[in-house]
């Protein structure tokens, strides 16, 4: 998968593995990941153990759960 961004408050993710919740196509979530408003994004900042940067994209679904959809990197607006 080629990484691809996406806009979100505050600035930019840029995707690099997708976190399938549903089995469906690859091709399937990305276009719905691409159709989400910025606003109902949450970027979730983690550093892994060798320093390299893997942060989460998430959004809180119908059901009010709150879904891990992508790993990544975030970039902010300066």
């Amino acid at each position: 998968m080629q990484p691809f961004t996406i806009k979100v408050l505050g600035g930019q993710f840029t995707v690099h593995e997708v976190i399938s919740q549903d089995q469906s196509n690859p091709a399937e979530a990305i276009g719905r990941m691409l159709s989400v408003p910025a606003e109902r994004w949450f970027v979730v900042l983690d550093e892994r153990w060798d320093g390299q940067p893997r942060d989460a994209l998430a959004l809180i679904d119908d059901q009010f759960e709150f879904q891990t959809v992508a790993t990544g990197v975030f970039e902010g607006e300066e």
